[in-house]
Parts: C-alpha cells; structure tokens; sequence
C-alpha cells in the first residue's frame, strides 16, 4: 500500500535575554488510503493521523539543551470492502517525553543534531459500525514506555529563523507496552528494539516531521 504523507511542523521560540529558555511545538498529519482493486473500488483499511506537540526547554550550553515534550494524537482507521465502509476504529493518544538534545556538529549553516528522549504514553482504541455508533464492550486501551535516540538536521536561514528535520525513521529506540480490555484487565504485553520504532505514536506522525524556530 502506497502511503502518502504531509508532516507540517510549526516551532516557536521565546528566548530570555541569554538565550536559555525556549518554547515551542510541532503539528503533523499523515495519511494512507485504502488499496483499490482492478476495477477501482476500495478494500482493506484507510488510515489518517493528526498530532500536536508542544515543548518547552532550556538551553544549558551553545551544544546541550534540555526539555520536555507533550503529545496529543488522533488516528481514524476505516475498514472498507468493495467502496462500502463497513467499520471504523479511532485511536487517540497522550505522551510526556523529557529529553535532552546535542549539536554535534555545523557546517556553514547546518547542524546535525542527537535527540535522546524517555516517553510514556496513554492510548485509547473504540471500534465503530458501518453507522458510526460504537461496538459495546470495543474499547482497549494501552500505556507505554519507550526510549529513543533519534537525528534531527537543522538549517539557519537567519540569526531568528531555522528549518529543522526529525528523522523518526532512522532513530534507535526501545518500548514496552501493556495493553488492556474494555474492563481494564491486562490481555497482553511486548517489548520491541530497533530502529525506527513505532514512526507513528504520541510523540511521531510518521516517518519525517518537518518544522522551523523563530527566536524572539
């Protein structure tokens, strides 16, 4: 299945007289349409995800900073069998993730940057009819706990202005997730290590956000 994805991301920055204190926040959306058959009807799942994440940190050295992240997410997941919508299932998503972030390096108005980061995030799942009313006795829900080390690349257009990238794809992370019934009794739970872990949670909409910093 072919995804199409648009991550938009808006960072804003409210610098003390020394540069310290920074706050900001990213908005993504991704989207993955449902696969057509050879006479162009839909079948198999459609997914769309929005995500929100405000910060705020503080800037210890001209190479160390310091901060937390909050996230917010919702994902709309619609099931589809010839052009026919026959369910849906919505989740949402709430994190808190402290990290701390490295320049490595800078070349002329580059920076490549280190983001190490330890989540902990809520999901909630509900499943949907054809008609859009809940199914009873659906709901799921899930907490985890991950560690990531993930790349960011940064450009200066000015002294008040940079662009940044996120490569959620290419970091290295770890998380444990246990996740529960409708009642709230455990049903399971898993660990998983590698790179590129979960590109699309409470913290990550996709594989690349995209965002800039204005510095007041």
């Amino acid at each position: 299945m072919k995804k199409i994805l648009l991550v938009v991301g808006l960072a804003f920055a409210v610098m003390t007289a020394s540069a310290q204190l920074y706050v900001g926040g990213a908005l993504g959306f991704a989207s993955e349409g449902a696969e057509k058959d050879k006479d162009g009807k839909k079948n198999g799942w459609g997914e769309s995800a929005f995500g929100i994440l405000p910060e705020i940190g503080y800037s210890l050295s001209d190479k160390f900073d310091v901060g937390v992240t909050l996230g917010f997410g919702m994902e709309n997941s619609n099931f589809w069998a010839d052009d026919e919508k026959q369910g849906a299932l919505r989740t949402t998503r709430f994190g808190i993730e402290p990290y701390v972030r490295y320049t490595f390096c800078e070349f002329g108005k580059f920076s490549l940057l280190g983001r190490a980061g330890f989540g902990f995030g809520l999901e909630s799942d509900k499943m949907f009819d054809d008609e859009g009313k809940e199914i009873d006795g659906s709901k799921s829900s899930a907490t985890t706990l991950g560690f990531t080390i993930t790349p960011m690349v940064l450009y200066s257009l000015s002294d008040k202005v940079c662009l940044y990238t996120t490569l959620n794809f290419a970091g290295l992370g770890f998380e444990s997730t246990t996740n529960k019934d409708n009642d709230g009794n455990k049903t399971n739970s898993q660990s998983n290590f590698g790179v590129g872990i979960n590109t699309n949670n409470a913290f990550t909409t996709g594989a690349i956000q995209v965002g800039f910093v204005y510095v007041f």
